[in-house]
């Protein structure tokens, strides 16, 4: 499986773990939720991308975005990912990463940065407008590698 290849590659302590997938069966509802089991071969849980956050002087500061089914949330993929991303950037000549901006409302997302050491530069008010016409305020965090 790739996920365990690139884990293996990386010498991650914690890979991610090879008995996640959506089971089916659950009576469980919730849409962030899902247990454990053995994933479908080619089911994709999760994506990340990471590039420079600024071109030129500033290329060495970079950016990263990451995606997890919903049916998948809470199961440690994101913070994999994240570490991952984090073992990866330095390789590439990345000295740290910067998110310009994580919804104030994302409270997952702002709970693992910061356990990861991120630091919050600062608060974009009302940065984003949700279809439903509401506001939401956008924090900025920062973390050297």
């Amino acid at each position: 499986m790739l996920v365990e290849a690139i884990s293996q590659e990386m010498s991650l302590k914690d890979p991610l773990p090879q008995n996640l997938s959506l089971d089916k069966t659950s009576t469980d509802t919730s849409p962030n939720r899902a247990s454990p089991t053995k994933p479908a071969l080619g089911e994709v849980l999760g994506a990340f991308y990471l590039k420079p956050n600024f071109p030129g002087w500033c290329s060495h500061i970079c950016n990263a975005g990451f995606i997890v089914q919903p049916a998948m949330r809470g199961q440690g993929i994101g913070r994999w990912m994240a570490e991952t991303m984090l073992a990866i950037a330095p390789t590439k000549g990345y000295t740290a990463v910067m998110f310009n901006l994580v919804f104030a409302t994302n409270e997952p997302s702002l709970n693992l940065w910061r356990s990861l050491g991120f630091s919050t530069l600062g608060r974009v008010p009302q940065a984003a407008r949700l279809p439903d016409g509401a506001s939401v305020d956008a924090i900025m965090l920062y973390r050297a590698l």
